[in-house]
């Protein structure tokens, strides 16, 4: 499920059981927590500005998910995922759709899959990774092209919806963009990541889906945070919170209390670990959520 483990395991992309990947390295953490800046470039790419003490409370799915989560690279078998129904804290299984800089195949993604693991009584939360923002720090990636980023953000999400009808994941659900860590601090690329998120979410609303992020906190999350209130940006729905601290909440410091506060929230406490469950051993990361999951047919 990993775009990489190069440098800090900074990972993305693939099938997860309720999480995603990214990296939240320290200096980014720590710069995340004390600067706060980047609202002053959308200003700058034409969005007027008028900064609220909390978001507005947006559309949420018929159904969410609160409590512990893991994530892998590519969707366990059927029997491996019901041996840790009830031998792990875990309820929550995610899979990741598709998108261009996807890394792993599907594994034992698919409809029949979909539907066995809920039948189970596993939660789904469906994760997809387009194009990265044009300073991301992963090497080797497709990136988003700052004069094409909107129309990039409408077919990321319009690939993404197909991809989730097929698997029987209904209009309601949540998708999530996997957004991998990027420099923070670059205007000119924290614009394009703004415009693209905002077609995506748009795009996805239309389709009738709500729309999330998963990014680092110190590079997406903060962008994300930095920009509530101006004026014609559409934010996401539910945002997930890369930050490796082993803290199973989904306060951050990035975020004011009050934005994404009601059941809006996902975050990514731990990078990657073994752990065994009844017979099966998978990679995981660890992940606490408080947010909207997939409604499946």
């Amino acid at each position: 499920m990993a775009i990489s483990r190069f440098h800090t395991r900074c990972r993305a992309i693939a099938v997860f059981v309720m999480g995603a990947l990214g990296c939240g390295g320290a200096a980014q953490v720590a710069q995340a927590a004390t600067e706060r800046p980047v609202w002053r470039h959308a200003a700058q790419a034409g969005w007027s500005m008028a900064r609220p003490q909390t978001a507005p409370v947006r559309r949420m799915a018929p159904g969410t998910f609160v409590g512990g989560a893991f994530d892998t690279c590519a969707a366990p078998s059927v029997a491996a995922i019901a041996s840790w129904w009830g031998s792990s804290e875990y309820h929550a299984a995610g899979i990741y759709l598709g998108g261009i800089n996807r890394a792993c195949p599907d594994g034992n993604l698919s409809a029949d899959w979909v539907h066995k693991v809920s039948a189970q009584g596993w939660r789904l939360i469906p994760a997809y990774v387009g194009r990265q923002a044009p300073c991301v720090t992963a090497p080797s990636l497709s990136l988003m092209d700052p004069a094409n980023a909107p129309a990039q953000g409408v077919s990321a999400a319009d690939d993404a919806v197909a991809r989730a009808s097929a698997l029987g994941i209904a209009p309601g659900s949540a998708i999530y963009f996997d957004l991998e860590n990027y420099r923070h601090g670059n205007k000119g690329c924290t614009n394009t990541v703004l415009r693209y998120v905002d077609s995506w979410v748009r795009r996805l609303h239309s389709h009738g889906y709500l729309a999330g992020v998963y990014s680092s906190a110190g590079s997406g999350i903060a962008d994300l945070a930095a920009a509530v209130g101006t004026s014609g940006l559409e934010l996401p729905d539910a945002l997930w919170i890369a930050r490796w601290d082993e803290n199973q909440t989904t306060a951050d410091v990035v975020l004011p209390a009050g934005v994404w506060a009601q059941h809006q929230r996902i975050k990514q406490f731990a990078g990657g670990h073994k752990e065994t469950h009844g017979p099966a051993t998978i990679d995981v990361d660890g992940d606490y959520v408080d947010g909207p999951v997939a409604v499946v047919r």
